[in-house]
């Protein structure tokens, strides 16, 4: 069981690595893009966050494809990014669920009052971290995704 266990999780310290790297510049253009579309508002930060996964998205794949799966690959590159595309659709859908449900439910139970007494909130505005979370969230889904169907 913990040989499986390994064999599964090989790669994850690489997909981390590159997923940071990916995370990083999303997160990036999340904040920028939050600032010019007014991230007060529910589609404001919808809007930004969909944004921020299509950078995210484009990072990944040229990060993953050529550091953390180049050994696996087997499939034709169109039919790789169409595997690829689908996963991480479905991760900008889980996240953005996930992102935007924890900033509601923080906005109506006080809970953006109690962050803006934390340390972190000097440095990033609430919207940022929760958007954070939500994607280390969903990276065990997509790793998963990608390791047995994309880049098999």
């Amino acid at each position: 069981m913990t040989q499986k266990l390994g064999r599964w999780f090989s790669s994850y310290p690489v997909y981390f690595a590159v997923g940071s790297c990916a995370a990083a510049a999303a997160i990036g253009v999340r904040a920028i893009a939050g600032q010019i579309l007014d991230d007060s508002t529910v589609m404001g930060y919808i809007s930004s966050m969909l944004c921020a996964n299509a950078v995210g998205i484009a990072v990944s794949y040229t990060l993953n494809s050529r550091f953390t799966f180049a050994q696996n690959r087997s499939r034709p590159v169109r039919v790789e990014m169409m595997y690829f595309l689908a996963t991480s659709l479905v991760g900008m859908i889980l996240s953005t669920g996930i992102a935007t449900g924890l900033r509601e439910a923080l906005h109506w139970g006080g809970g953006a009052l109690f962050y803006s007494s934390l340390w972190i909130a000097q440095f990033a505005k609430l919207e940022t971290v929760i958007f954070a979370l939500a994607v280390l969230l969903v990276s065990f889904f997509t790793y998963f995704s990608n390791k047995f169907i994309t880049f098999r």
